[in-house]
């Protein structure tokens, strides 16, 4: 449901992909591409609870900008993690 990455299907499906790019340069940034491809998008669930509470839709160009800026807004590594807990949703407050 909230998977952006492509299907990989059967251990055969797999094993030819993985076949195709090891005996080529670059086989390992080839075979890292096939995982990330395949891997959720973790960002999806963060987004809709996000929309939920702000009731606004937000659209994926302003949410990657928003990701992207996140890390822009100070030269401080303090607020750059304060803001990416934020986006992330993994604070805790105090009540």
């Amino acid at each position: 449901m909230f998977s952006k990455g492509i299907d990989i299907g059967s251990n055969r499906d797999l094993e030819d992909k993985l076949t195709r790019v090891a005996a080529k340069r670059g086989a390992v940034s080839a075979i890292y591409k096939i995982m990330l491809a395949a891997a959720p998008d973790s960002n999806s669930l963060t987004k809709l609870q996000w929309e939920g509470e702000i009731s606004i839709p937000i659209t994926n160009t302003q949410w990657d900008a928003a990701l992207k800026n996140s890390s822009k807004i100070s030269k401080c590594i303090r607020y750059k993690i304060l803001q990416l807990k934020i986006i992330h949703r993994a604070y805790i407050t105090l009540i």
